[in-house]
């Protein structure tokens, strides 16, 4: 995977998590919300949990609002995250 562009804001240290449980016979909103995350910059930990060091942005949460995808999605503010190597190595931090 390519690495992420740099954050161009100092890094509070935070990490971005978000998680989605979409029912089985939803994968256009699934695949949706994934394209949303992967073009936010956000990095795939799991099938559907993504973390980014930056804040959310409001057009990504509109975007999902909007198309009724939020009420899929947990979003979560991490302090502590075991085993982020892979991470900070991939938004280079």
């Amino acid at each position: 995977p390519n690495a992420a562009p740099a954050t161009k804001e100092k890094w509070d240290g935070k990490w971005r998590i978000v998680s989605f449980d979409v029912p089985g016979g939803y994968r256009l909103e699934r695949n949706m919300i994934r394209s949303l995350l992967k073009a936010s910059h956000f990095y795939r930990l799991h099938k559907s949990v993504w973390a980014s060091p930056s804040h959310l942005s409001q057009n990504l949460w509109k975007t999902l609002v909007r198309l009724g995808l939020h009420e899929y999605c947990k979003v979560m503010l991490v302090e502590i995250l075991e085993g982020d190597e892979e991470l900070r190595d991939h938004f280079r931090l």
